[in-house]
């Protein structure tokens, strides 16, 4: 097993190399993520597949809004919203089909 440490936004990998990419609750933090898609997309062999997790909405987590509300009220700023940044299902899927995959499936788990 060998470990490669690298942006996402430029994979250290040739085209078509994996069977499998995964992105566990990490796209939201990505500078660009139009470009970490587009190279998970890259990385991939033509049957590969893409496993993305995210957040669902800020409104749906009932305990991060008091979070948030209890940080602010503190420290005068919070970043807690920030790991909901795309909560959104329409606009994860936009970003992954704007990033070249074609068959994208959003499932909707409980908070």
């Amino acid at each position: 097993m060998q470990w490669h440490e690298a942006r996402a936004e430029s994979l250290p990998f040739p085209e078509g190399s994996f069977d499998l990419v995964t992105c566990q609750f990490a796209l939201m933090f990505f500078e660009d993520r139009h470009a970490a898609l587009t190279e998970m997309y890259r990385v991939l062999t033509p049957e590969g597949r893409l496993a993305l997790s995210a957040w669902q909405s800020f409104e749906q987590h009932p305990f991060y809004r008091q979070l948030d509300e209890a940080i602010e009220h503190r420290a005068g700023l919070s970043g807690v919203r920030d790991i909901f940044a795309i909560g959104d299902s329409a606009e994860v899927r936009r970003l992954v089909l704007d990033a070249g995959f074609t068959h994208v499936q959003v499932e909707h788990l409980p908070p």
